[in-house]
């Protein structure tokens, strides 16, 4: 191998290896003002209920991650085999103003200061499509024939692309390229997009962040592994299906979705295809009001 040929195959491992440093360096991420404003207003209020915090929270995958971090760290759960799962059980662990000055401390994303209505609707997109996976995951959960805890299944379902959120708050102009092409081209898989442009996958960056975060394993392997063709347990096909079938209903940005896969996710979830059609009526069901959160109206 030539000279300048070893050199071209440095650059992708190099850059790869610098993606992951700065995912170990990352202690935020953005999300959107109105978050902030909802929860900073909730927890300024001294008859505020632990219902209404817990929804605000759960309204933002960012804010969660973050919640998770600090739940799970040392300090606040010393207690490795007792991890947090629950956005409630998070709050009751941090406490009410802790989570208030965590949520003075969040970013937001650059494009609601500079009001770019374009990548304004890409985060809101992506906001959408976790929201709206996280919500099914839940019902899916509380459906099947397996034992699956329900607020496990939401928070996985939300978290499943905080990898996208990772890698737009460090390439902004690059991922929101990668996104609107991906647009434009919907015969290309965006996982092989990403690991072309930054040689890793949002699946991958969403579990980097999530190893240096601390987050719960079942957490952690429901983000690294909602892409994989393998399912491993009940909890992952409840992330997967739910994914898919988002996906299916032109909730996100897209995604290949395989008949084949589907049937694979409903066996070991113990339901037959007709749970499909309903879980497609749930989703439209419920799209005024997970668009509704998303908007902040």
């Amino acid at each position: 191998m030539s000279m300048p040929e070893k050199l071209q195959e440095a650059v992708p491992k190099a850059r790869r290896a610098r993606i992951r440093t700065l995912i170990q360096h990352c202690e935020e991420l953005p999300t959107v003002p109105s978050v902030v404003k909802t929860i900073t207003q909730l927890t300024s209020d001294v008859n505020c209920s632990l219902g209404e915090l817990e929804a605000a929270i759960k309204a933002d995958q960012s804010c969660v991650a973050r919640l998770l971090q600090l739940a799970n760290s040392a300090l606040y759960s010393p207690d490795a085999n007792r991890p947090v799962t629950s956005v409630r059980r998070a709050v009751l662990a941090y406490g009410l103003n802790a989570v208030k000055n965590l949520t003075m401390s969040l970013t937001v994303f650059e494009c609601f200061t500079t009001k770019n209505s374009a990548e304004i609707a890409v985060v809101d997109t992506i906001r959408l499509h976790s929201l709206a996976v996280a919500s099914l995951s839940k019902y899916i959960a509380a459906t099947s024939a397996r034992e699956i805890d329900e607020d496990l299944a939401f928070c996985a379902g939300l978290l499943h692309d905080i990898g996208r959120i990772v890698l737009w708050h460090m390439f902004p102009q690059e991922y929101y390229a990668l996104l609107t092409h991906f647009d434009q081209a919907s015969d290309v898989e965006i996982s092989k997009a990403e690991f072309d442009t930054f040689e890793v996958t949002h699946a991958v960056a969403g579990q980097w962040l999530g190893e240096q975060w601390r987050f719960p394993a079942p957490l952690l392997q429901a983000i690294a592994t909602h892409h994989s063709t393998h399912v491993a347990n009940p909890l992952i096909a409840t992330v997967m299906l739910a994914n898919a079938l988002a996906d299916m209903q032109g909730i996100g940005l897209g995604g290949m979705v395989r008949s084949s896969g589907l049937d694979a996710l409903l066996r070991m979830l113990g339901l037959t295809s007709k749970y499909v059609d309903d879980y497609a009526r749930y989703l439209e069901d419920n799209m005024p009001n997970l668009t509704h959160i998303v908007s902040g109206t």
